[in-house]
């Protein structure tokens, strides 16, 4: 599939994604607000649980969309990638049915190191390998090596020449029809039933890192999913090939969000930066947090629409007592459309990156 499509195909994910999330978050914040004012067991309290279960469900698939898009909130780090991939081998062996062997073969340089957000790229093995079980593979290998990629090759792939570890996920599956194969990359296209994002999110994910996916299938023989990683110190696509280096600090910071995925990501992002980070999953746990510290946070960081007290009214009520308090908010609306928005509100729209979230937390640490 044309390059240039697939770009395309990521903006329109991301932008759904964009809309529908800030849409969930509104809907999950009242559904939780609701469970709140009944009791354990009173007429419509399993409705509303049920409202709340379907609700994280579909945050996982707004989750998705982001990732197809590359906007996911990736904590790089520095590895080297042949015991990092050693020890998943074994982990993710442990996952596999009973019957079915993971066996890893390596020729790349011990000393091989990628910067990778380790979470991402270990759910798109787990994807791959997942399929794989699905089409019946009884074997599946892992394969590991360096290649230095000519401006050719580069090219179809989208990537910028130079080296790259290359991770291959060779299984005995039953393959991909011919028919379905230059499509198979493409949002919702699957051979089985279901949702069929796997495989857009895994080339999203290695995209944003960088990188690139190659596909390659036989009907009755297996499919070969090749993962291309830049080596450490380069950016492998020229379209994200950045540089960019983050602002860091060593301020205390306060990040409050119901959703845990959300604020776990922030947190690791943050503390990667430098700053001391506190954390809580509502209101009312940050101002218990607040109550027990010897100093005072520097920075409150906190989602807007969250049940029983929406950041707005936290940051009035600690404001309260800390005038000097700076605060940034998220959210996946507009100020303009969040109903109680100071008139100063200091906002960063979800989905963020990396950089985006460094550089707001300076801004409102150094207005």
């Amino acid at each position: 599939m044309p390059h240039e499509a697939i770009e395309q195909q990521a903006r329109l994910c991301g932008a759904i994604a964009r809309q529908l999330g800030g849409v969930l978050a509104q809907m999950r914040a009242h559904a939780r607000e609701g469970l709140s004012l009944v009791d354990v067991g009173a007429a419509g309290a399993a409705e509303l649980e049920e409202v709340v279960a379907l609700g994280e469900r579909a945050q996982e698939i707004v989750d998705q969309l982001l990732a197809i898009a590359g906007k996911q909130l990736l904590v790089r780090k520095r590895v080297a990638l042949v015991p990092w991939l050693s020890t998943t081998q074994s982990a993710l062996a442990h996952e596999l049915p009973h019957g079915v062997n993971l066996t890893l073969e390596t020729s790349a340089d011990a000393l091989a190191e990628v910067e990778i957000d380790v979470q991402a790229i270990r759910s798109v093995l787990a994807e791959l390998l997942g399929n794989a079980v699905l089409a019946g593979a009884k074997q599946i290998l892992l394969e590991l090596g360096v290649v230095e990629l000519d401006a050719r090759l580069a090219g179809e792939l989208d990537l910028a020449p130079g080296a790259y570890c290359r991770l291959a996920v060779r299984d005995t599956g039953c393959g991909v029809p011919p028919s379905i194969l230059p499509r198979v990359l493409q949002p919702f296209v699957s051979t089985r039933e279901r949702l069929g994002l796997g495989l857009a999110v895994a080339m999203g994910t290695l995209r944003q890192h960088g990188g690139g996916l190659e596909l390659a299938s036989v009907v009755g023989a297996g499919t070969t999913v090749s993962l291309y990683l830049p080596r450490a110190g380069r950016v492998g696509r020229a379209a994200h090939a950045t540089g960019e280096q983050h602002p860091r600090g060593s301020e205390r910071v306060l990040v409050v969000d119901d959703e845990t995925l959300s604020r776990h990501a922030a947190v690791r992002l943050l503390r990667s930066l430098g700053y001391e980070v506190l954390q809580a999953g509502s209101a009312r746990e940050a101002l218990e947090t607040l109550a027990g510290l010897d100093r005072p946070v520097d920075l409150l960081i906190s989602d807007v629409v969250m049940p029983e007290t929406n950041g707005f009214e936290l940051a009035r009520q600690i404001a309260s007592r800390q005038p000097s308090l700076r605060t940034l908010f998220t959210s996946g609306y507009a100020a303009e459309m969040l109903e109680g928005a100071p008139p100063d509100a200091r906002l960063i729209q979800k989905p963020y990156t990396h950089g985006e979230l460094a550089r707001a937390v300076r801004q409102a640490l150094d207005p």
